[in-house]
């Protein structure tokens, strides 16, 4: 009985010294981890929880954008969704951002104006109409909406237009001309399009062909 006993101290007396190292290990480990006195370590673990936070905080985004995706009506006759409403507002805010300190070369002559409206009615009338509102039955048909040359975008420059209608503008009806029009005749185009925002008596906007 008295070994009996004897045994049973030890084996608690073993057990509580392994829980006391273990107690220590458990100490040392959360010291390196959280910054405490002993930082072996320590800092390639804190990368390693913020690398894995960052990485599932963009799985969420991931998904949501999935998500958001596979729900958004993509049919042409319905009005497009939030994430598509967006999507296009900021292709075109970009686009836009280019050439915007290039002036016209040309200067509104009769000769320049007469082929400006050659080339513009030649490769634009079939989205943007005679009269440049683009409200064609073909061009309203498009999403984002065949914009109007006379009205809404006459606060582009004479450089945005050109860029624009030089490379056009991805995921749009925007095609680019470059391959069609030569440099100076885009730049007649666009001479002819303040034309007619003057015959329309629509604010023209800012001509960078005038000094």
């Amino acid at each position: 009985m008295r070994d009996f006993l004897k045994l049973r101290i030890d084996v608690l007396s073993g057990w509580q010294s392994v829980g006391q190292s273990a107690a220590v290990v458990v100490t040392l480990n959360h010291g390196r981890f959280f910054g405490g006195t002993d930082t072996r370590g320590g800092d390639t673990k804190l990368k390693k929880a913020y690398a894995g936070l960052g990485l599932v905080l963009v799985v969420m985004v991931l998904v949501f954008a999935l998500g958001s995706f596979f729900r958004e009506n993509w049919a042409a006759s319905q009005t497009p969704g939030v994430l598509e409403r967006f999507l296009v507002r900021w292709v075109l805010s970009s686009a836009r951002q280019t050439g915007a300190e290039i002036k016209n070369p040309l200067l509104p002559t009769e000769e320049n104006l007469r082929e400006g409206r050659e080339f513009y009615e030649q490769q634009c009338v079939f989205c943007h109409g005679l009269d440049g509102r683009g409200q064609r039955p073909d061009g309203i048909q498009f999403y984002p909406p065949v914009p109007s040359l006379v009205e809404r975008d006459n606060e582009l420059t004479d450089g945005q237009r050109h860029f624009i209608v030089s490379n056009g503008i991805r995921y749009t009806a925007m095609p680019s001309f470059v391959k069609v029009l030569a440099p100076e005749q885009i730049w007649k185009v666009i001479l002819w399009l303040r034309h007619l925002s003057d015959q329309g008596q629509f604010p023209a906007g800012p001509r960078t062909s005038e000094k």
